[in-house]
């Protein structure tokens, strides 16, 4: 097979509305606004006619599956979570997709109509937690595809709020730091330093790329006050 085309896929945004996979997931429709990006819709599927062979299809999908996440996250910046794909159960049986019945609909200027033809929808999970992290109302750092960073500890489920919570404890340290020019608050840069580690991270090298994973929604939880992580020369000055 080696320089040769065996098969075509394509992928690209999902689908805004899907009933069978939004109950799926657990989501509402402010969050399945915001978690969209998270997942991708297999829009082409082909193997070329000379290729027919038992269990192709399937195996590509696997081989596809294992680089789609981290190609998505080196061109765009975020891994993908969650894939789904269409299949039109009147001209296809869609035996290589794990599939759910659904009802389908066709666009009509801002609206959907039902236009009669029943579809299936096939989605597939790329991390174990996959739904969890869709549905959670405050997303916690999202899992890299770099193997390095795969462990990614919840912030989440950490106890970072309230009467002895991580930042309040925190918020006790006096910042030796002069405050003109301070970008990251003392409590943060901290506070990124314990959760990097309890995600096995090692270093001030390991805690700055860990910390580049961390959602906006995080960072705010942690105490920062930028949209950015602080570097690994700020992290390894407080410290």
């Amino acid at each position: 097979m080696q320089d040769q085309w065996v098969a075509l896929l394509g992928w690209g945004a999902t689908a805004l509305k899907c009933t069978p996979r939004d109950a799926w997931i657990g989501w509402s429709p402010a969050l399945r606004l915001r978690r969209l990006p998270l997942m991708a819709n297999n829009v082409r599927f082909l193997v070329l006619p000379e290729w027919h062979r038992p269990n192709l299809a399937s195996h590509v999908l696997v081989l596809n599956l294992k680089r789609l996440s981290a190609d998505w996250e080196r061109y765009d910046g975020h891994p993908i979570l969650l894939v789904e794909t269409f299949v039109d159960a009147a001209r296809f049986r869609g035996t290589c997709y794990r599939a759910a019945g659904w009802q389908g609909f066709a666009k009509r200027g801002r609206g959907y109509v039902a236009h009669g033809r029943p579809q299936q929808v096939f989605v597939r999970a790329l991390d174990p937690q996959a739904r969890h992290y869709l549905h959670s109302p405050r997303l916690a750092s999202l899992p890299s595809s770099r193997k390095e960073h795969r462990f990614m500890i919840d912030v989440n489920r950490l106890p970072l709020d309230g009467e002895g919570g991580l930042i309040e404890v925190l918020r006790t340290v006096v910042d030796p730091r002069q405050p003109r020019g301070v970008r990251h608050p003392l409590v943060t840069v901290v506070a990124i330093a314990v959760c990097a580690a309890l995600s096995r991270a090692r270093g001030f090298n390991a805690i700055a790329e860990w910390a580049k994973d961390l959602s906006r929604d995080t960072l705010r939880r942690l105490g920062s006050k930028c949209w950015t992580p602080p570097s690994e020369p700020t992290i390894r000055r407080v410290l």
